[in-house]
């Protein structure tokens, strides 16, 4: 089995693993992220459910520089 790479790709983003951020998508709308060992999930707070989804999108928007984490207090 190869080995899990999710902790390297937050690391890359100046994350670690669990820890809480907020991304700032190519639409303009701000969401609360966290990397996991099993991929990037996000939580969609305008929404009456607040459940974790996971997503590989953002993660590509990430490294292709179109989406952004953004600072908590500016948001």
């Amino acid at each position: 089995m190869a080995e899990n790479k999710m902790e390297a790709v937050a690391q890359l983003f100046g994350k670690k693993l669990s820890e809480e951020f907020k991304i700032k998508c190519p639409t303009g709308k701000i969401i609360r992220c966290r990397f996991s060992k099993k991929g990037l999930w996000y939580q969609e707070t305008d929404k009456w459910n607040h459940d974790w989804f996971i997503t590989d999108m953002l993660i590509a928007q990430l490294i292709r520089g179109e989406a952004v984490i953004v600072d908590a207090e500016t948001c």
